[in-house]
């Protein structure tokens, strides 16, 4: 099972992530890696209200080893993992990784090329990094800066059974 963390956050800024997020979704689904999103209270009732289709699972159900070791992996997607599921999938080797675009990737960048001290940190939890085709020119910067792994995943906009 892939988990993938997903916020209800309506900025301008999230709809084009959440978007890829949801399409990311329905091609592992295809795929039957058996996607599952995880989320807190407030966004698993969204979802129950508006996409009863989809599986999801509450950070609150967290609570010990069996409910995180039912996860191949987790997928950073839209927000970070809460510091106490960050710190199971740590202790029960449980990979994890940052899709990381969008607003953190030009942030993070930017504090680079000016030669600002504050870069957004990647966490010992993280097994590696993702990207979008885009961001292919960065893939080297990404690996000295936060040595981990860092790949591209290609587009997932259209997709076939």
């Amino acid at each position: 099972m892939i988990g993938i963390t997903l916020d209800n956050n309506t900025s301008m800024f999230c709809d084009g992530m959440r978007k890829h997020c949801f399409t990311f979704y329905q091609q592992m689904e295809y795929m039957n890696m058996e996607p599952v999103f995880l989320c807190t209270d407030i966004v698993a009732q969204w979802l129950k209200k508006d996409y009863s289709n989809i599986r999801f699972v509450k950070y609150s159900a967290f609570n010990n080893v069996n409910s995180i070791s039912l996860f191949d992996a987790i997928i950073e997607w839209e927000v970070f993992l809460p510091s106490n599921i960050s710190l199971l999938c740590q202790q029960n080797k449980i990979k994890v990784i940052r899709m990381n675009c969008g607003n953190i990737y030009h942030s993070s960048h930017i504090h680079f090329l000016e030669n600002k001290s504050i870069i957004y940190t990647i966490p010992t939890y993280l097994n590696e990094l993702w990207s979008l085709p885009h961001y292919n020119n960065s893939i080297s910067i990404k690996n000295h800066l936060y040595k981990r792994p860092a790949k591209t995943i290609p587009y997932i906009f259209g997709f076939t059974k």
